[in-house]
């Protein structure tokens, strides 16, 4: 039976949400669930993208609190700019090439928050790739999961700022890196992984061309972890652990690599088929019946999302850095198996540590990361009243060969001028606050970016993972 969404309750549940403010509690309904051993799930898919908004990816989504055409933010100049069709609107609208990687750190984020999303520009030459959206006809597989399957329109990142600590609350649902932090630093949170260990919880991780966790250099871990291809094998096979986490080919900054994370500047193409092929893998797999395949992104990648994230109480160790406990911005965030709510939009607010209660709840484990007693339970989201719905279908997603990614990222010369850099506002760890450092022509966002992307590929070949291929600037 096919469900669909409620506008009366969005309303109701929005303005739930918007009472709640910082609190961010839980309904504390896990008594109204079944019992877990009895939910019809045992397997647990879960995929992180990279750096995309939800009103920037689905805005146009039927039901879900989206906008996309009419809004308006001023750039560095002054000038009111449109958000715009990126189809229509960018030389480059696939990848963004010929712009600079939209800043998306600490500093920015809170920027951001007060229709600064052009504000935050390195090259101060009018870049409005943050404006930029994508409509329903250009995302092909998002199309058939909003028609099909459960999509989560308060679905927040777990901190409003970049890649790394936002993908370790999704590993320990807490964080011990800031944006800046280089891989000299090991992590030492206790992970899903450790408890899973501990539980005798079966898990595999596996991982495009760039093991996240080997961050964690652990030895260990490598027992678990695999290359990207064996999944659709052992997919196929029915040899699916509990726990499966999959990381997509990691965007490196380079110009003759070919990545799918719908990082700027990976071809956002290569991203959907690279989704769809993972659910293709699953809903053909003999072990459909019993799985739960979730899709989140790591962050919003500067790109414009109308809806402020809340506070909730910083994690202990995040509140060591000096985090102020805001959330990040909306990501796209999709549910998908029998046990799914069919054509339907979830409304409850829901972030990493939501998927980990989940996680806790479904196989027994300990409570992960110290948010666990504040945030939700993704189960919430799930259909345990209906039968499990065995039915889905294919998409027309065309599997090709995408661009690679651009070159020297823009044409570096022409968007960031030679000479003294503007003064870009990071985040401190040495004082635990805002801070202000000058960089030179290159800009920020990037120039993390690939410095942490190189620095994770030489810890993990140094610890012996088959990483690659990969190639930086």
């Amino acid at each position: 039976m096919k469900e669909r969404h409620d506008p009366k309750r969005r309303e109701v549940v929005a303005g739930l949400a918007a009472g709640l403010g910082s609190l961010a509690l839980p309904r504390g309904a896990d008594a109204a669930l079944p019992a877990p051993k009895d939910s019809g799930i045992d397997h647990v898919v879960l995929l992180m993208m990279e750096n995309r908004s939800f009103d920037h990816m689905l805005g146009w989504v039927p039901g879900a609190d989206g906008v996309q055409a009419g809004l308006a933010f001023p750039d560095r100049a002054g000038v009111m700019q449109q958000t715009y069709p990126m189809l229509t609107g960018h030389a480059s609208p696939w990848q963004g090439c010929g712009s600079a990687d939209p800043n998306h750190g600490y500093t920015a984020g809170r920027q951001h928050m007060q229709g600064g999303w052009l504000q935050t520009d390195p090259t101060q030459l009018g870049d409005k790739l943050p404006l930029g959206y994508y409509r329903r006809e250009d995302v092909p597989f998002w199309s058939g999961v909003a028609d099909d399957w459960t999509l989560c329109d308060r679905y927040h990142t777990a901190i409003m700022a970049g890649t790394w600590p936002n993908r370790f609350y999704m590993h320990a649902g807490d964080n011990d890196f800031l944006d800046g932090d280089g891989v000299e630093k090991v992590s030492k949170l206790p992970t899903l992984w450790d408890a899973c260990i501990a539980k005798g919880v079966t898990w595999r991780y596996y991982f495009g061309n760039l093991p996240f966790i080997g961050l964690w250099r652990r030895p260990d871990y490598m027992l678990f972890s695999r290359p990207l291809e064996a999944f659709f094998a052992d997919c196929a096979a029915g040899n699916l652990p509990a726990i499966t986490y999959v990381d997509p080919i990691f965007e490196s900054g380079a110009p003759n690599a070919l990545s799918n994370d719908d990082h700027p500047h990976s071809d956002v193409r290569a991203g959907q088929v690279l989704m769809n092929r993972i659910y293709d893998a699953i809903r053909n797999g003999p072990l459909w019946g019993k799985t739960l395949f979730i899709i989140n992104y790591d962050e919003w990648g500067g790109f414009f999302d109308h809806v402020t994230p809340p506070i909730v109480k910083p994690s202990t160790e995040d509140a060591k850095l000096g985090n102020d406990g805001r959330l990040g911005f909306r990501v796209p965030c999709a549910l998908i198996g029998p046990r799914v709510r069919r054509r339907y939009v979830h409304h409850g607010l829901l972030h990493p540590n939501s998927i980990l209660n989940f996680l806790s709840w479904r196989f027994g484990l300990p409570k992960i990361g110290s948010r666990s007693a504040i945030s939700g339970n993704l189960a919430e989201a799930l259909d345990f009243t209906s039968r499990p719905n065995l039915s889905s279908r294919g998409y027309l997603v065309k599997s090709a060969t995408y661009g690679l990614d651009c070159e020297r990222y823009s044409s570096e010369p022409q968007i960031n001028p030679p000479g003294p850099g503007p003064t870009i506002p990071t985040f401190a760890p040495s004082l635990g606050k805002v801070s202000r450092l000058v960089f030179g022509s290159g800009e920020e966002a990037r120039s993390n970016h690939v410095a942490q992307m190189r620095g994770l590929y030489e810890v993990s070949k140094a610890m012996g993972f088959p990483v690659g291929p990969v190639v930086f600037p």
